[in-house]
């Protein structure tokens, strides 16, 4: 068994005790998670290039932002499925959507603020942090593919 199957097993294992119980969204953030360590330890190996510190930044930014969001949206869906395999119960949004995009505008206005701060207060290197925000990007496409192709092996 490889370090990295190792690695992918124990977060799987953390991420279930942690609420993410629908194995496809838990994939999603083991992988961003894989990720965001991967440029962790680029900050680390080479901590006197400050982009690679940027690029952990930018990473660990959207990471927690992933994680969060994956983690409300598998509960809507987890109640979206409770409330349609009850019969007698309509199936709606109780108010879900306003409290989705409150939570949703709270979080990138949080982001917002962060970023915000970067450019004030560092010197922060644009490319180098636009590289770790786009990470979460990378990941979602790589997630995507990998759920295409395991649909057409089934078909």
């Amino acid at each position: 068994m490889t370090l990295l199957t190792k690695a992918s097993q124990r977060i799987e294992g953390f991420l279930y005790h942690k609420g993410y119980v629908l194995p496809e969204v838990r994939q999603m953030v083991r992988d961003q998670l894989l990720v965001n360590a991967a440029a962790l330890v680029l900050a680390l190996l080479w901590w006197l290039e400050p982009g690679f510190i940027d690029l952990a930044v930018g990473a660990t930014l959207m990471t927690v932002n992933l994680m969060g969001l994956a983690r409300f949206a598998q509960g809507l869906v987890r109640r979206h499925m409770a409330e349609a395999a009850r019969e007698d119960a309509p199936v709606g949004t109780g108010g879900l959507v306003a409290k989705q995009l409150a939570w949703f505008y709270g979080r990138m206005i949080l982001t917002g603020l962060v970023l915000v701060a970067l450019f004030l207060f560092t010197e922060v290197s644009v490319f180098y942090l636009v590289a770790g925000l786009s990470t979460v990007v990378l990941t979602i496409l790589f997630w995507g593919a990998r759920q295409i192709g395991s649909n057409s092996k089934e078909a």
